[in-house]
């Protein structure tokens, strides 16, 4: 009994921590969208109007999530532009932490946001792009449209490679063809961004909000070398193998600094 005892009170600190940290995340989120509204009201452009919001939402809901985030290669999100960025997904925190370097000259192509009642139409309203892979005439029209976006906007595309959240911790899951088609078609690079591995810190499944340090890779970009299909089986490859090795040397470099700090304390 007197083992079990501390086991217990130490899950229930766990459950009652995550549900102060999500709920300050809700507030943050609920702060952050009746601030985007807002701004509707205000002489601003889409694209200022877009950045605001994900700063603040990235500030308010990393914050209380406990996440320290650092961002690696920040230099390299402007140096060609418009672009097609690509990034892994873990957790729907993945939104609030992009939104610390989200640039207000791109836009997101995303899949169901833009059904999301309120959250949609706002979505939507702010030029992004509703993605629908689940129907083909609809996901080639999402695919034109950003196409158009990249060549008479001039605007940068968002998009989450994996096209959903991966479920292993720290391996990427197959990349969908959509991104790679898209920067094959127009020229544009594929600019990679890679979050560090959140699990087992952060799990909101396993209902685990642990502060923790966060880091966001923005590595060089990668052109297509022709607008081919084998041109884009080619690009999506390399991006994915780099972007992998990136997941990877994080998994090691957390590894190492863990079993440093426990010889150290030995």
């Amino acid at each position: 009994m007197p083992r079990v005892m501390p086991r217990v009170i130490s899950r229930v600190m766990q459950r009652a921590a995550f549900w102060l940290r999500a709920s300050a995340g809700v507030t943050g989120f609920g702060i952050a969208v009746t601030w985007y509204a807002f701004t509707r009201l205000l002489p601003m452009s889409p694209g200022d109007r877009r950045q605001s919001f994900a700063r603040l939402l990235g500030r308010l809901c990393c914050g209380a999530a406990g996440l320290r985030v650092r961002i690696v290669g920040q230099e390299r999100l402007l140096t060609h532009h418009p672009c097609v960025y690509v990034a892994n997904h873990q957790s729907q925190i993945d939104y609030p932490i992009v939104g610390l370097i989200f640039p207000g000259s791109a836009v997101v192509m995303g899949r169901q946001v833009g059904d999301w009642p309120i959250i949609g139409p706002l979505f939507r309203g702010a030029e992004n792009i509703a993605l629908d892979r689940d129907v083909p005439v609809r996901a080639a029209a999402a695919l034109l449209q950003a196409e158009r976006t990249i060549r008479e906007q001039k605007l940068s595309v968002w998009m989450f490679a994996e096209g959903t959240r991966g479920k292993v911790p720290g391996v990427l899951g197959p990349f969908k063809r959509g991104a790679f088609r898209l920067a094959a078609a127009t020229g544009a690079p594929i600019v990679p961004v890679v979050i560090s591995p959140l699990k087992p810190h952060t799990d909101l499944r396993a209902r685990r909000l642990s502060p923790h340090d966060v880091v966001i890779h923005v590595l060089e970009p990668v052109f297509a070398a022709g607008a081919s299909r084998d041109d884009e089986d080619s690009l999506r490859e390399k991006v994915r193998g780099q972007m992998q090795r990136t997941l990877a040397a994080d998994i090691t470099t957390k590894s190492s600094t863990k079993h440093e700090a426990r010889a150290h304390t030995a």
